[in-house]
């Protein structure tokens, strides 16, 4: 009885039920497969409109230091008429020359100091619009003594214009600290800004890489298992050969 049991034929594996395995694991291969690159794919995507962002946001503080330029131009034309009258620039010109840079002046910084409260409502601008607030008081004051010394001019008032001078120069050369100090602090922000940005990115990048390598894997590891549980396995068809 022993020896029946021991002779009987070994029953061979259902071919219906293997195919059914071989078939779900070829389907769950496919849907990581998808998940992966669905994964990947959006991973790019993001990556792209960080670096896009980024782009963006540089040439907008590029225009920012390009403006605050063009403050220094304008605070310099009315120091330099104020100077020029002692000279050879008539009263009336340099007036004039002075009361248009001021109209530009305040219409440039009130530009500036508007597009930065949409830009956003971060401590570091807020603190930029103080500045440019303080900025444009000195202006300000700058012109007045510019005026006045066209006036004491006119009067013929030489030493009094010659002091009004000198306290033009003075209020000159604080706005030329202050819009040295906006600018450094502006070129510092655009660069954390930007440092923050790619930092991100970075980080993605990295994610996605991590991504891409459990693709490999996984679809290394289950094609295997999938190529061994059909019988394509070498070893095994060696071993179905001795039998």
């Amino acid at each position: 009885m022993a020896e029946g049991v021991a002779d009987a034929p070994r029953r061979s594996p259902d071919p219906a039920a293997t195919r059914w395995r071989g078939e779900r694991l070829q389907l769950t291969l496919a849907v990581l497969n998808v998940i992966t690159v669905v994964a990947s794919l959006r991973l790019s995507h993001r990556i792209m409109e960080i670096y896009n962002g980024s782009v963006r946001e540089n040439q907008v503080w590029v225009t920012r230091m390009k403006e605050l330029q063009g403050l220094r131009r304008h605070a310099t034309l009315s120091n330099a008429a104020g100077n020029q009258v002692f000279v050879s620039l008539e009263p009336d010109t340099a007036r004039n020359l002075v009361q248009e840079s001021h109209r530009e002046f305040v219409a440039l910084n009130k530009s500036i100091r508007g597009e930065l409260a949409r830009q956003t409502s971060d401590d570091a601008i807020g603190s930029l619009r103080q500045n440019l607030d303080e900025l444009e008081l000195d202006e300000s004051q700058m012109t007045n003594h510019c005026l006045r010394i066209f006036e004491l001019m006119g009067l013929e008032l030489q030493e009094d214009a010659a002091r009004e001078a000198e306290a033009m120069n003075v209020q000159y050369r604080r706005m030329q600290q202050q819009l040295g100090f906006l600018m450094d602090k502006v070129w510092r922000l655009q660069e954390s800004l930007f440092a923050g940005q790619v930092g991100s990115a970075s980080q993605l990048t990295l994610l996605q890489r991590t991504i891409s390598l459990m693709l490999v894997v996984v679809v290394g590891g289950v094609t295997f298992l999938v190529f061994d549980r059909l019988g394509g396995s070498p070893a095994r068809n060696a071993r179905s050969m001795r039998r």
